[in-house]
């Protein structure tokens, strides 16, 4: 069920609306570790299923139907999830128990949960709200949990037995292809593996046509269109993927596990920026490479009274990105390169239940984790004319920084009857960020520590058999990272210049729920505030604030600079969030999502971006706040293998804009327009021999954007998804 809860939280503030859950069959892998939490709090899950039904062209996709997530798109070949008014560093990232984020994840929406291959996922779990007591720094949004394909455990007496398979899929609105082989092999009756690999394809992507500014009716300048006026320039890349895991079952309950997965992306044009506004059309910004490597091994399953349900995992894992400008007229290409490598120890464990006393038990669960960055960069700039290049004293970072984050955490869960749950958790920890001296600026090298913590109060009340009120406190931080304090880079909104004096941003949310489970129907409603406290922010800059060196060029020639600050004075975000899904009979569905968000802080001033008015409120909105959204999705199945159904997605139009979203050419003139996007689904599924998925995209062929995209939405097109088993 995708929109199930497991989830709660503590204490007050507002009130309420309706809920979403998605309801699929679920693939149980037998021998894998539980869920490493039992508290109640606002989450969804996305299934195998629903990933097959959806025919997402990426990882991002496939939350589009997802309570309390909007996805945002730069590029064609990126995409970033909005959680609870959170993005970007805000929102952490966890693929089988390894933590995605490193120091170089910008402030604004990035690309990296595009790097993981919807073909290799089994589920992704969306945890909303606060979440650092379980993972960390960065998770103040929420926490995206993805879980890989895995081995399956060996029926007994098996000597050696192997299962090959097939996917495919195609998109008709960019012509896009993505194929994946893959063969599951068993070898006695404790060992199993899984080995795959697969290739995407996407040209340009074909939208219904421009969007126009709400302020004007005008075209905006962000995305650029071919002559045919509904084909988008920069758009389009390529893809492949490599993928294996093993299993050895040590016990029943125990298994070790060793994986890698490598994710190849080229040739992505920044959608904004190819070309860029007011620029010429042979001036492009592309991602030529987008490299993820990860190796991980680790051990799952019991390991005793105070490890019940334990996962450890020891991991390495390499971020590269190799970035290009060219500007054929004038034969120069500008060029740069950034390569993190991480290096990770993870661990966390589920007690037994303790008895306190008639029908009163106490679990507990615990913890730890530590990564630490090492950060090469480098840039350049080649005229092509004579081939002739020129390195840059420094790259877009600073060659040989490193980061580490880390810290312990206890959470203990008191159930007393069936009807009351009451949960308090904490976590201590440390960051460290080192950088060398600025060749350019001169700037001394620094050390610097932060102290972190972060801690929940959360409770549930079963007040009849079918009614659970919750509530919850959680305070989560986010320290600066390599971004934050060192970057020079051009953004979205502007040129961002470093800034090193920056400390951690902290955000205390108060939440409750109302959760109603009947038969046939499943509903939530979720209100929460969040204040953020010390917020890493955005100030406008003038050009007289650019650094020296060959960087103040780029920030010099940007129509508006901005470099990250924090706040003066607090942050608030709250919100309701509704989800419900109702089964009349076995072979119908339907559910539904809603989600309202509302946030403001504190005016920071600064130089005002060019062809910009300052601001005289002294609180003015927070940057790229979700407009009102929700979903509405069908489903019918009859003759046993076959379904059919239809989905909506819809949001307002967004027009409370932030000084930096006014300076985005991203964002329409007056705001982003509203949308309501209709799409027909059907599909046949012969167990797990054969699996057949067609979408009808963009029924109405309405042209659309998700707010603070650089690329409209797809025309009517058709997309078609194959799965082939032996």
């Amino acid at each position: 069920m995708a929109g199930r809860v497991v989830g709660t939280s503590a204490v007050v503030v507002m009130l309420i609306t309706t809920t979403i859950a998605g309801a699929q069959s679920e693939v149980v892998i037998r021998g894998e570790a539980p869920a490493a939490s039992t508290e109640t709090r606002a989450r969804s899950k996305v299934t195998r299923s629903d990933i097959d039904e959806r025919v997402p062209r990426s990882a991002p996709d496939a939350l589009k139907f997802e309570p309390g997530v909007f996805v945002q798109q730069t590029s064609h070949g990126q995409g970033s999830p909005f959680i609870r008014g959170r993005y970007g560093t805000r929102v952490l990232i966890v693929y089988d128990g390894v933590r995605l984020n490193n120091s170089t994840f910008r402030q604004g929406p990035n690309q990296y949960l595009f790097t993981l291959d919807t073909q290799t996922i089994r589920s992704i779990e969306v945890i909303r709200g606060g979440a650092s007591t379980l993972f960390g720094t960065d998770a103040l949004g929420g926490a995206i949990l993805a879980n890989s394909l895995l081995p399956e455990m060996p029926e007994p007496g098996t000597t050696v037995a192997w299962e090959p398979r097939m996917r495919a899929q195609y998109h008709q609105a960019d012509e896009g292809t993505a194929l994946r082989g893959q063969v599951a092999a068993t070898v006695g009756d404790r060992f199993s593996t899984i080995v795959g690999g697969g290739y995407a394809n996407a040209e340009l992507l074909r939208s219904a046509g421009s969007v126009r500014n709400p302020a004007n009716g005008a075209k905006p300048e962000v995305p650029r269109f071919a002559a045919d006026g509904v084909t988008q320039l920069g758009t389009g890349y390529t893809i492949a993927t490599g993928d294996i895991a093993t299993r050895y079952w040590l016990a029943p309950n125990v298994t070790l596990m060793a994986a890698a997965n490598v994710f190849r992306q080229y040739d992505t044009p920044r959608t904004d920026q190819c070309p860029p506004a007011f620029g010429l059309l042979d001036d492009c910004t592309m991602i030529e490479e987008q490299f993820r490597t990860l190796v991980y091994a680790g051990l799952d399953g019991d390991l005793g009274t105070w490890a019940r349900r334990s996962r450890v995992r020891l991991s390495f894992q390499r971020q590269h990105e190799r970035r290009v400008r060219t500007r054929p007229i004038s034969y120069v290409e500008n060029g740069g390169r950034d390569d993190v490598d991480t290096i990770g120890l993870s661990a966390s464990f589920e007690t037994d239940a303790t008895s306190l006393g008639r029908a009163v038990n106490l679990r507990g669960h615990w913890g730890g984790d530590v990564y630490r960055d090492s950060l090469g960069s480098a840039a350049w700039t080649r005229f092509t004319d004579t081939g002739r290049l020129f390195p840059y004293e420094r790259g877009q970072y600073l060659e040989g920084s490193s980061y580490l984050t880390g810290g312990a955490f206890a959470r203990g869960e008191l159930r007393i009857s069936d009807r009351i749950t009451i949960a308090l958790g904490g976590r201590t920890g440390a960051t460290r960020a080192i950088a060398p001296t600025d060749p350019e600026t001169t700037a001394a090298a620094f050390d610097r520590t932060w102290l972190t913590t972060a801690g929940e109060a959360r409770s549930s009340f079963r007040v009849l058999p079918w009614l659970t009120l919750s509530g919850g406190f959680d305070r989560s931080f986010r320290a600066p990272n390599l971004d934050d304090l060192t970057s020079r880079q051009q953004t979205g909104p502007g040129f961002q210049i470093d800034n090193r004096a920056l400390g951690p941003e902290t955000q205390v949310t108060t939440e409750v729920g109302v959760v109603a489970d009947f038969p046939q129907i499943h509903a939530e409603v979720w209100a929460f505030r969040s204040v953020l406290y010390d917020g890493l922010e955005r100030a406008a800059r003038s050009i007289g604030e650019c650094p020296a060196g060959p960087s103040s060029e780029a920030c010099a020639s940007s129509w508006s600079r901005f470099q990250v600050v924090n706040a003066p004075g607090p942050a608030f975000i709250h919100g309701v969030e509704t989800a419900l899904r109702f089964r009349p009979a076995d072979f119908f569905r339907i559910q539904t999502t809603f989600a309202w968000t509302h946030g403001e802080g504190p005016n920071l001033g600064g130089a005002v971006p060019w062809g910009q008015f300052p601001d005289p409120n002294p609180r003015v909105p927070i940057s790229r706040i979700a407009p009102t959204n929700g979903s509405l999705e069908t489903r019918w199945s009859f003759l046993g293998s076959f379904y059919a159904g239809w989905a909506l997605r819809w949001a307002f139009a967004q027009n409370r804009l932030s000084v930096s979203d006014r300076a985005d050419y991203r964002i329409p003139n007056g705001g982003t327009p509203g949308f309501a996007i209709f799409d027909v689904r059907a599909g046949y599924r012969l167990r797990r021999s054969i699996i057949l998925n067609v979408v009808l995209e963009n029924l109405m062929n309405r042209p659309y954007r998700t707010h603070g995209s650089g690329v409209n939405g797809a025309a009517r097109s058709i997309s078609v998804g194959l799965e082939i088993g032996l």
